[in-house]
């Protein structure tokens, strides 16, 4: 591919929907146009289609570059929507207390809970975790109520996202430091265990695909020396691939810093001078191309972002090189 711009002082990348959003000098750009601070950037998510962020104690709609109040309370400085309907609310009130509301569009208060807890939105429940709690999560509905819990056997931890896919919900485990790998798929509506995939160390077998594409409800992932595609819904992993020629050429990505758009699988590998990135087809499983990119004092590259026929790769120095 074709360098076509280096720019510094970059601090972040990141694509919602059909929209590249940045973060340079402090300053937050949505498709090169100018929208905001530093913490409009940090607050900017999506919800199905639309995307929003919240600051001065509102939420607003991004569509383009403006922004559209669509809801306020002076009470807080975080808002979730949730199904177009509500708005999930919550604010830190001592160092051990969260204080979360749940509103409607009008303002009306549906419930109001004080905890130590975080919480996430999985679709239409949340997902709440106790303050430095890695082995269990409650699952509530919309009205507070408590559905099911889970617990994680003794020393294991939670790892990376809890991702959800039609009604499953899986995520990763590991017990101490990697010695077995638990993965499992939970009915998000009952917490019954739909599958459970268990390995040890030294790994013969494991879920390195953690990269979900909703496209086609896979997850994918290269990570060393193989590609592995993998079924979320039911637990089979659908393909495993050795990758040792191109690990003998020095190409040894981390599978947490692979990225999927239009159907293919970009990846980054190496530091320093040994830095490379490179595409692989997810219909066939073939590499399109690898390409050597070194970089100066052992810096990095990030995640790849491909975005309206460009490469964005951001570097550990802050750098963000465009390609074409």
């Amino acid at each position: 591919m074709k360098e076509l711009e280096v720019i510094g002082n970059c601090e972040s990348i990141k694509v919602l929907g059909n929209n590249l959003f940045l973060l340079k000098d402090n300053k937050a750009y949505a498709n090169n146009i100018f929208i905001g601070n530093r913490e409009i950037y940090a607050s900017i998510y999506l919800n199905g289609k639309n995307i929003y962020c919240y600051f001065d104690h509102a939420l607003y709609e991004i569509n383009g570059i403006e922004l559209k109040k669509v809801f306020s309370n002076e009470n807080y400085t975080s808002f979730k929507i949730i199904d177009n309907r509500y708005v999930l609310c919550h604010e830190r009130i001592s160092r051990k207390e969260l204080e979360y509301t749940l509103f409607d569009l009008r303002g009306n208060a549906i419930w109001t809970t004080v905890n130590d807890e975080y919480a996430d939105i999985l679709g239409n429940y949340l997902r709440f975790t106790k303050r430095l709690n890695q082995q269990s999560f409650t699952i509530k509905n919309l009205f507070d109520t408590i559905l099911w819990q889970f617990i994680l056997p003794d020393h294991f931890h939670f790892f990376g996202e809890v991702q959800i896919i039609d009604d499953v919900l899986f995520f990763f485990a590991y017990l101490d430091t990697n010695k077995l790998q638990n993965v499992y798929g939970l009915d998000i509506h009952t917490g019954k265990t739909i599958w459970e995939l268990n390995y040890k160390t030294p790994y013969t077998t494991q879920i390195l695909a953690s990269l979900l594409n909703e496209e086609d409800k896979l997850c994918y992932g290269y990570g060393g020396h193989l590609y592995q595609v993998f079924s979320p819904l039911n637990g089979e992993i659908l393909l495993t691939k050795d990758m040792t020629e191109y690990y003998k050429q020095g190409v040894s990505p981390v599978p947490f810093n692979n990225t999927i758009a239009d159907g293919k699988l970009w990846f980054v590998s190496g530091r320093g001078e040994r830095s490379k990135f490179g595409v692989l087809n997810t219909a066939t499983s073939e590499v399109e191309f690898i390409q050597d990119y070194p970089l100066e004092n052992d810096e990095q590259l990030g995640k790849p972002i491909f975005h309206n026929n460009k490469l964005y790769i951001l570097d550990t120095a802050n750098m963000l090189h465009i390609f074409e």
